[in-house]
């Protein structure tokens, strides 16, 4: 019952999520924000003073990027007004007032959703505690950043760790005490402890708190009751330093402790000797007059070894004395009466432990002579930027080697070589994908189109390629990050292109075939020939692909051919780049030697008109050569064309279909024909000559750069079946050919 209530909650909390996401993002199409960096604060006012000097930062190094401070609380705006003020900065700053705006105590879910309602679509989000797995629920997604809220001391395995984006590490010590209990990180940088920018922006005075200049005190109870002196002997210790008048005393609980003890706080007795801090004032400002610190397991105490002045560890839970790092910088007592020895000794002798503090504050804190946030903030802009220069690459299909990474699979792999990619995709494998930065999104689009396969739909090619390629750029466009290049694949790149010119990034178009026009007049001319149109292209798909070449800052083409039908359409060179399409070599390589004498004319591509296999089909058939074979290796795309390929080639028992993985057709092969009348590239061509097969393709493949005429092969022209005839005649007579030697 218990799991049953749980699930409910976190379905219930998702649906709130989307629809919340959904009803903000119509709202923000009227009252657009821009992409900004936040920092959000509320009640944990303790956490302010380790992150703002990061805004601070950020705001000055970079104009890209709005910096914005949300404040839920009012002692939190307090304290932000007052440490910006008189710092130079251009920090945006919002008070977000609510219900519960004047209280110490306030819901963190609440929290969250507040500043959700004043987050749209953020570059990144700084957050200084586990707020952000609450932001998750709510749908936003950003660039996370972590800044420690103090030291890692009181041994919390942090394991959420590992989700952050980026985290600010004050030190290598802090690094490996982190790293001892999670594992390697690799998404860090070492900052320094942006806290201790407040000497740089403040001057530091003395604050007028007592009437005489006796010894002071502080007391700096952590809020856990498990773990805090406070709820042992708390009250007994201030009870007697305030009676032996010799000290004068500050009790800085710390503010979680206020907020939620109230009641008990409030029986401590103050007297001219001895007050309660301020909870707001959580500065350096009562450490700086204080000559003596004691505390039990609260990381503040790494703070206060800036000052390389005594500390006493007050262990009223007896726990072993090795139990925190930070323990060996001081005495640890177990009682009240042992504590006010130990108090007069060490102001008798304040360097005892001077050595083991020193050492113990250089191996927390790095960069203790540099500006912390300026590094926190440097390093933050770093990261952002090279995210938005991170390629996106998408595709419709999957990009993986179960068989052999081909064609656009082969490409993406090549650009990924030279910096970390984004990809999104069917599907992916990352050990195809070199480093550990790339990013892969899953987006598969088939089920949508089998469900459009179930309407009258099915039965026309074009509607059926015109919804494939409509889908995956339709949800594609949704995935499109502020992050630059972008590739797409021509057809379905429109609405991925017109997001990414919103967001001012640099668009790819990979082109899929020769000039759109080139294809079409083929098409048509096929069209006449045949008296069917089972073909693909239809005019809307035309008229997208156009625009699509409009929209394009380059234009990615595989051949030479392709590149001129391109040029001679009036493109200029310098928005068109040549990358040739290449294969898997080792996947496709001879593995057995040919295992009879039997010749087989191998064609290896989609069984559709546009590759002029009923060219092949008829010169094989007219040939009729003794102990002969035509394989037909591939798949139709829908029935209409199945119905027309099996009349094609009814009634001929010499010719073999097949499909699946081509491997070893091109292995018992003898020659492959390639007569495409239009392929901007045709892989099958480089495949078969890495078995070592002979190859006859079409001039209006891309490919034949690789034939070199009556060398490895011949160059046809289009729709002639008396030069398939000739050509396969020719390999036919070839001996090597027809024993396989």
């Amino acid at each position: 019952m218990k799991a049953l209530h749980k699930s409910l909650k976190k379905n219930a909390i998702r649906i709130g999520a989307f629809l919340l996401t959904g009803a903000l993002n119509a709202y923000r199409k009227f009252r657009p924000l821009p992409c900004a960096i936040y920092f959000c604060y509320n009640q944990s006012i303790h956490h302010i003073h380790h992150s703002i000097y990061i805004a601070v930062e950020m705001s000055r190094i970079q104009k890209k990027y709005p910096v914005v401070i949300l404040s839920t609380s009012r002692e939190a705006s307090e304290i932000i007004e007052k440490e910006l003020e008189g710092i130079p900065h251009s920090v945006i700053f919002r008070k977000v007032r609510h219900l519960g705006y004047n209280r110490i105590h306030f819901n963190v879910f609440g929290f969250v959703l507040l500043c959700r309602l004043h987050i749209h679509k953020p570059r990144a989000v700084v957050v200084t505690d586990y707020y952000d797995n609450i932001f998750r629920q709510l749908g936003v997604e950003t660039f996370w950043t972590y800044a420690f809220h103090g030291p890692e001391n009181r041994g919390f395995t942090q394991a959420h760790i590992r989700d952050y984006d980026l985290i600010f590490i004050p030190g290598v010590g802090e690094l490996a005490r982190l790293e001892s209990k999670v594992g390697k990180l690799n998404n860090y940088i070492i900052t320094g402890y942006s806290k201790f920018d407040y000497f740089r922006y403040h001057q530091q005075a003395s604050l007028p708190l007592f009437r005489d200049s006796r010894p002071v005190v502080i007391y700096n109870p952590h809020f856990d009751e498990t773990q805090s002196s406070f709820f042992d002997q708390g009250q007994e210790l201030l009870q007697a330093l305030d009676a032996c008048a010799k000290y004068n005393i500050i009790f800085m609980p710390h503010p979680d402790l206020v907020r939620r003890y109230p009641k008990e706080i409030a029986k401590v007795d103050v007297s001219p000797n001895l007050i309660l801090s301020e909870r707001t004032r959580i500065n350096f400002d009562y450490m700086n007059i204080a000559d003596i610190y004691i505390t039990d397991v609260s990381s503040s105490v790494f703070e206060w070894l800036r000052f390389n002045k005594p500390v006493i560890f007050f262990n009223t839970k007896k726990k072993d004395k090795h139990t925190y790092p930070s323990w060996v910088c001081g005495r640890i007592v177990e009682s009240v009466p042992e504590m006010l020895g130990a108090i007069e000794d060490s102001l008798r002798g304040p360097d005892e432990f001077a050595s083991q503090r020193k050492r113990m504050f250089s191996e927390t804190f790095s960069s203790q002579d540099k500006n912390a946030s300026r590094i926190a903030a440097e390093g933050l802009w770093d990261k952002l930027e090279e995210l938005a220069y991170k390629p996106q690459f998408f595709f419709f299909g999957g990009l993986s080697e179960k068989k052999g990474l081909r064609g656009i699979g082969k490409l993406a792999k090549e650009l990924n070589q030279e910096k970390p990619m984004r990809f999104v995709c069917k599907e992916a494998c990352s050990a195809d994908f070199s480093g550990p930065e790339n990013e892969f999104k899953q987006l598969n689009i088939f089920p949508f189109k089998r469900a459009f396969g179930l309407t009258p739909l099915r039965w026309s090619y074009k509607a059926m390629t015109w919804i494939e390629y409509e889908l995956f750029d339709f949800f594609a466009s949704r995935c499109v990050e502020n992050s630059s290049p972008v590739y797409a694949v021509q057809g379905m790149a429109l609405n991925i292109f017109k997001k990414a010119k919103k967001l001012g990034l640099k668009k790819f178009l990979i082109a899929s075939s020769l000039h759109i026009e080139r294809v079409w007049s083929l098409h048509k001319e096929e069209e006449k020939i045949l008296g069917y149109d089972y073909e693909w292209l239809g005019p809307k798909l035309k008229d997208k692909i156009l625009r699509e070449y409009e929209l394009a800052d380059l234009i990615i083409v595989p051949s030479e051919l392709t590149l001129e039908t391109f040029t001679e359409r009036g493109f200029a060179q310098e928005r068109l780049k040549l990358m040739p399409r290449e294969i898997d070599q080792d996947y496709f390589r001879r593995r057995q030697a040919k295992q009879d004498k039997v010749f087989r004319v191998l064609f290896v591509g989609r069984i559709t008109p546009q590759k002029g296999i009923h060219y092949l089909v008829q010169a094989f058939r007219e040939l009729n050569l003794p102990d002969s074979e035509l394989i037909l290796f591939g798949s139709t795309a829908t029935r209409a064309v199945n119905r027309w390929f099996k009349k094609l080639i009814s009634n001929k028992r010499n010719i073999v279909t097949a499909c699946g993985d081509a491997r070893d057709a091109y292995e018992q092969a003898s020659v492959l024909v390639h007569p495409s009348l239009q392929d901007n590239y045709g892989l099958a061509v480089p495949e078969a000559l890495t078995y070592g097969l002979p190859v006859i393709v079409t001039e209006n493949t891309g490919a034949k750069d690789l034939v070199k005429d009556g060398v490895n092969g011949f160059i046809i022209p289009i729709r002639d079946t008396e030069a398939i005839k000739e050509k396969i005649r020719f390999y036919y007579r070839k001996k090597d050919a027809r024993t396989g030697d």
